[in-house]
């Protein structure tokens, strides 16, 4: 096995990492399948060139030339010392293996040479891997949002930048 690379996306990124995205969203078991079909339909090759190319970021993990991990952000629309992170995805034959600690690690560094404060995303209430992460990266639990999107249980987290 290759060591996992960890790095920012760029432009050229976009046509692996969209299928890569879909993919790992419809296979999200902590999502009913309504939340996974509309999520999945909403990362498109121009959404993912919009990131890439400024409104946030992404951070791949590869294994040689496989992808094996993404991550992206987005900037908060009236406020760019604040992001969101969207989505932190690991195929499964990966997890365990720290990757989406790495790729939060980088993501945190490159949103704090953008000038970001704050960091935010939400979470599924049951997804209790990605909760011991947050947890571990010092990241707050904010709120919960009790059947929210598509009828299913989130938290609310949030991270200051120093």
């Amino acid at each position: 096995m290759n060591e996992i690379k960890v790095r920012r996306a760029t432009r050229a990124d976009v046509k692996i990492l969209v299928p890569f995205a879909k993919k790992e969203i419809l296979k999200a078991s902590h999502y009913n399948s309504a939340a996974r079909q509309a999520y999945s339909s909403q990362v498109s090759t121009a959404y993912m060139r919009g990131i890439v190319g400024g409104i946030g970021f992404a951070v791949l993990a590869f294994n040689g030339a496989e992808l094996v991990g993404c991550l992206w952000t987005s900037f908060d629309s009236s406020d760019r010392s604040v992001m969101v992170f969207e989505w932190s995805l690991v195929n499964r034959h990966y997890r365990g293996q720290g990757i989406a600690k790495r790729m939060h690690k980088l993501a945190e560094k490159r949103a704090a040479s953008q000038g970001v404060r704050k960091i935010r995303g939400d979470s599924r209430v049951s997804n209790y891997q990605a909760i011991a992460l947050e947890r571990g990266l010092g990241i707050r639990t904010i709120g919960k949002l009790k059947k929210h999107w598509f009828r299913q249980d989130y938290i609310l987290w949030e991270k200051q930048q120093r």
